[in-house]
């Protein structure tokens, strides 16, 4: 999960969404197990402030568990919703279409499939462990379909080399 937050970070930072002040201002952390203090603490509380994450309903974060599926989802989602105003309206409508829904992560995986995105093919796949590759593959694809500016390129893709993650 902090690949995960860290990743969302970096990408909202470089489009100019939050900065390191914004960082800095924050007092308390929104997780027990999550001390601002950490080297991804404020991090991940503002990321939370935000919405990008979540924690779970006792107070924890579990910042050193692997992401599943369905919580990648929604990071990948809101941190293009935080970038793209046609990701954020895709992801409102889903949102409104699904407010009665018990499973929080649908809004997720219908955002990615309105992009063209194929998401799970059986609910047992939503507990599933993902890769910091899934993660930057699932991301680049998203900011391809939704023309998402690369800021370092200029050109609506988020490529990263394979090599970058054998090592």
């Amino acid at each position: 999960r902090e690949f995960a937050s860290r990743m969302a970070y970096v990408l909202l930072r470089a489009h100019g969404k939050v900065s390191d002040t914004d960082l800095q201002l924050l007092k308390v952390s929104p997780y027990r197990d999550v001390s601002l203090d950490s080297s991804y603490g404020r991090l991940i509380a503002l990321l939370t402030k935000l919405g990008v994450v979540r924690g779970y309903p006792d107070g924890t974060f579990y910042p050193g568990q692997v992401t599943i599926l369905a919580e990648a989802y929604q990071i990948i989602v809101e941190t293009a919703a935080r970038i793209s105003p046609d990701v954020a309206t895709v992801l409102a409508t889903q949102a409104k279409e699904l407010r009665f829904s018990p499973d929080w992560f649908e809004k997720y995986a219908r955002t990615l499939a309105k992009f063209g995105i194929p998401t799970f093919k059986n609910y047992f796949q939503l507990s599933e462990e993902t890769t910091p590759l899934f993660y930057i593959t699932m991301l680049q694809k998203l900011f391809e379909k939704a023309g998402i500016e690369n800021p370092l390129t200029g050109e609506p893709s988020l490529k990263v080399e394979q090599s970058v993650f054998n090592r």
